[in-house]
């Protein structure tokens, strides 16, 4: 009966609303690395090859290594731009 009730108050024009031409939703990549200088670059240049729009992906890289993993990192974003 509360299932029925519900129906009732349900906009019907929502379901006839078209999609729009690009639905694809906001992704957010998390990468969490500590002293992964070996494979940073690889894994970077994995995301960048996603077939996803670019404009809905943001990534974002948390780095606290000692060593020379934040120079790979920064030298992928330079070759971005």
């Amino acid at each position: 009966m509360i299932l029925f009730v519900s129906s009732l108050r349900y906009p019907r024009f929502l379901g006839n609303l078209s999609p729009s031409t690009d639905s694809s939703p906001l992704v957010s990549v998390l990468i969490a690395s500590y002293n992964e200088r070996f494979v940073i670059g690889r894994t970077l240049d994995v995301i960048r090859s996603l077939d996803y729009p670019e404009e809905k992906l943001q990534v974002v890289v948390s780095d606290d290594s000692t060593d020379y993993t934040r120079g790979v990192i920064d030298k992928k974003v330079e070759e971005r731009q």
